[in-house]
């Protein structure tokens, strides 16, 4: 990744210092828990818990002094798009920020099945304003290419561009059970099977040989 940053081929980026957690499919996304740092993990994160909790405090310090002028500002969605637990947490990060300085924070209409129970908690809050622009399907192409040279495309190599990107913002609450949305780019995923015997029938293998 080291690679790809300094040779990234668009201008004005610049890349946090963090190491990633690394903990992909470590929260309940069935039924997932809020927590300060994004969502609640399970057991299956092991020690990378106390990076990702650390990570959430990293990236509010580091993001700081480049948002604190920033009036309209650009993030990950809270239900994380398809469904990445550091997603979700740079969205709290951002959220956190963005309400200290008083700007206005925007997200991709991005969801799959496997983060649709989380977008439904935010169903009465999306701002049925949306903005929509035209994909730049040239440049979406250059940097998927840009990435797969480096080794760090982590995307389906033959993912389908969606036409056109849309943003939403969130807003107070509202009182009414009934809500326009914006339109999502929903993307379809294949969930592992949870087995809640697993743990055990390995621990057994290595018991009985």
């Amino acid at each position: 990744m080291r690679a790809a940053a300094q040779s990234y081929p668009l201008s004005h980026v610049s890349f946090p210092n963090l190491q990633e957690a690394d903990v992909f499919d470590c929260a309940d996304w069935r039924k997932p828990r809020f927590v300060k740092e994004g969502l609640k993990l399970d057991r299956r994160a092991g020690r990378r818990a106390a990076l990702y909790r650390a990570n959430f405090e990293r990236l509010h310090s580091e993001l700081r002094p480049h948002l604190r002028s920033c009036r309209t500002v650009y993030t990950h969605n809270p239900w994380g798009e398809y469904g990445h637990e550091e997603h979700v947490q740079v969205h709290h990060a951002v959220q956190r920020l963005v309400h200290e300085t008083g700007g206005d924070l925007w997200f991709p209409n991005y969801c799959s099945n496997r983060s649709y129970p989380l977008l439904q908690r935010y169903i009465d809050r999306i701002d049925p304003e949306y903005a929509a622009r035209p994909l730049d399907r040239e440049l979406a192409e250059r940097m998927k290419r840009f990435y797969q040279s480096h080794g760090c495309w982590i995307w389906y190599d033959d993912y389908g561009w969606f036409p056109q990107e849309c943003f939403a913002r969130l807003r107070p609450p509202a009182r009414d059970t009934a809500r326009t949305c914006m339109p999502l780019n929903a993307i379809r995923m294949d969930l592992p099977r949870r087995d809640p015997w697993r743990r055990w029938r390995a621990a057994a293998r290595r018991v009985l040989g």
